[in-house]
């Protein structure tokens, strides 16, 4: 059962980054239009939050989220994320068990003309985290997600950026008793 979770998140991998190493060098000609683009920005993102459900169900989440932006100029960038959700599913045990989250999206930058970057994105995603019921979340196969996002990075040091991060995955899926998935994250980011 494992090796068949693991089989199925390392070709879910391969497809995002492939269709990002695709799409990335058709639109790099259409989109490049100054000579500061063409770089990676790595980002490491950190959220979570304790919530009491009802007595004694409590909700505890981490999140971990990895980014990769391609930078075609200074406005737009392709992103891959990876998020790994660490939650307790089970109401009964304390044990807390994983859940992934991948997307592919567009990123804007509003901020052209500084290192600092306020962003908006936009994408597609795919998971098993179902954010469905009033208790606690649940791991479902095969979930596809719109997600959109906010954020805002301070470079602080050359190719060294700290950040805040919104974004909200909802899920596509026709799932009566779902709702949005959102995350408030920190970050820190290094240029290459």
């Amino acid at each position: 059962m494992i090796k068949n979770i693991s089989t199925k998140t390392n070709v879910m991998t391969f497809r995002l980054t492939l269709i990002f190493v695709f799409v990335s060098f058709l639109t790099e000609n259409i989109l490049s239009q100054s000579g500061n683009g063409n770089h990676l920005i790595l980002s490491y993102r950190y959220g979570g939050f304790r919530e009491v459900l009802a007595e004694p169900l409590i909700h505890k989440e981490r999140n971990h989220l990895l980014d990769l932006a391609y930078w075609i100029n200074n406005e737009y960038a392709m992103v891959v994320s990876t998020n790994l959700i660490r939650s307790n599913f089970d109401p009964l045990v304390d044990e807390r068990g994983s859940a992934e989250v991948y997307s592919l999206s567009i990123r804007r930058n509003f901020l052209q003309k500084t290192r600092h970057q306020a962003y908006l994105e936009l994408g597609g995603g795919l998971g098993d985290y179902c954010t469905c019921g009033e208790g606690l979340p649940r791991r479902q196969d095969d979930l596809r997600y719109l997600k959109y996002a906010l954020g805002f990075d301070l470079n602080i040091y050359r190719s060294i950026s700290l950040g805040v991060h919104f974004q909200s995955n909802n899920i596509i899926d026709k799932i009566v008793d779902k709702y949005a998935y959102n995350v408030l994250t920190l970050s820190s980011s290094i240029s290459f």
